[in-house]
């Protein structure tokens, strides 16, 4: 969500015809003045507002309060002239108490994003399941209260219209993006001898390291191609073999690039997703692409250059790295250039340039709330 909001605010910034006020927080109790990172130009022209997160004891229940909190904090900080703002564009719960202010007067028009909906996707385990249940109904309200609701498409329209009960008319779709100079130019130049996999996350139970390793355990050791996991893995999900490679965790983007343009398949066995970074940046490097037909990915992969898979099927996604490994190279190198053909109608820059025509043409045509 992070890396979203940053490339999204840059874009707005970036238009001359936006006045754009970001108000956001950080894990630190002080303010980071975060957009002097992008220049004294974007620094100058955004009204930047920082707010520290409110933190509660760490009890059932206390993210939900801190969120609520957070935004009634936003509210007391531009209530005075919200009159002024046109469109709001709201993250998570930021919005909440906007929009419960919004049913007793008239205020701009307001879209909110939870992105990937991971409380109303399949979860792995009964713990996690309860965790998410208890954001469910909170997520419902905000999005039911919207008058806007940002979607990545695909599944997740899909949840929206049939389990949230959102009408088609207020769901936005835009789709996720990556930076441009992410996009390899010249793809013959990474040339493996051994076929390269790689997995590039954190480590959360939703993302499927276990269904991942359940089927790499069946391995031999040394096996006939090289599995890379970028993301901090714990160690006792580590499998011991001599062609399994942990990077841990790595923060910055051309360390990460580098690794991606190294390889061959990215593998994203996740069971709930938005739409992956990880695949548009795999892709982004010239990847084919294994992935859990979860969230937008559908969006991503297909056949031309990867492998969809059905979720929860392990016997899918065995044979589909085993596949990966057999496939001719010249076959192999046709589903590497799909991948960087299609990521390019998925940059910052054409993406950006969608949203803001969109937004835009909601404020010319808002719908009626009947608020």
């Amino acid at each position: 969500m992070q890396k979203h909001s940053t490339n999204l605010m840059l874009c707005l910034a970036e238009d001359p015809s936006i006045e754009l006020c970001v108000v956001h927080t950080s894990s630190t109790k002080r303010s980071p003045n975060f957009l002097r990172e992008f220049g004294e130009a974007i620094a100058k022209k955004v009204r930047e507002i920082y707010i520290p997160f409110p933190s509660y004891a760490r009890m059932p229940g206390h993210y939900i309060r801190s969120s609520y909190k957070y935004s009634c904090l936003i509210w007391n900080r531009l209530e005075s002239d919200i009159e002024n703002f046109d469109f709001i564009y709201a993250k998570g719960f930021s919005a909440w108490k906007f929009l419960q202010e919004s049913k007793k007067r008239t205020l701009p028009p307001i879209g909110v994003n939870f992105h990937g909906y991971e409380m109303f996707q399949p979860s792995a385990s009964f713990r996690h399941s309860l965790e998410l249940r208890m954001l469910a109904p909170f997520v419902r309200w905000n999005v039911q209260a919207a008058h806007y609701v940002f979607s990545y498409g695909a599944k997740i329209t899909t949840l929206l219209k049939e389990r949230l009960n959102v009408d088609g008319s207020r769901i936005v779709e835009i789709p996720g993006a990556v930076d441009a100079q992410w996009l390899e130019k010249d793809l013959m130049q990474h040339k493996n001898q051994v076929r390269r996999f790689v997995f590039l996350g954190r480590y959360e139970r939703r993302k499927g390291v276990e269904e991942l390793n359940f089927v790499l355990k069946d391995l031999p050791n040394p096996a006939p191609v090289e599995f890379h996991f970028i993301g901090p893995i714990p160690v006792d999900k580590q499998i011991d073999n001599r062609s399994f490679h942990y990077h841990g965790g790595i923060s910055e983007a051309d360390m990460i690039r580098n690794e991606l343009l190294k390889s061959d398949v990215l593998v994203c066995p996740s069971l709930s997703e938005g739409m992956p970074n990880s695949i548009m940046e795999g892709m982004a490097c010239g990847n084919a692409i294994i992935a859990t037909d979860v969230g937008a990915s559908s969006l991503l992969v297909d056949a031309e250059n990867g492998w969809l898979l059905p979720l929860g099927d392990s016997q899918a996604l065995s044979l589909a790295i085993q596949d990966a490994i057999d496939i001719p190279q010249a076959d192999l190198v046709k589903m590497r250039l799909s991948s960087l053909d299609r990521m390019a109608s998925f940059t910052w820059e054409e993406i950006g340039r969608r949203t803001i025509q969109t937004l835009k043409l909601l404020v010319i045509q808002p719908i009626d709330k009947g608020q």
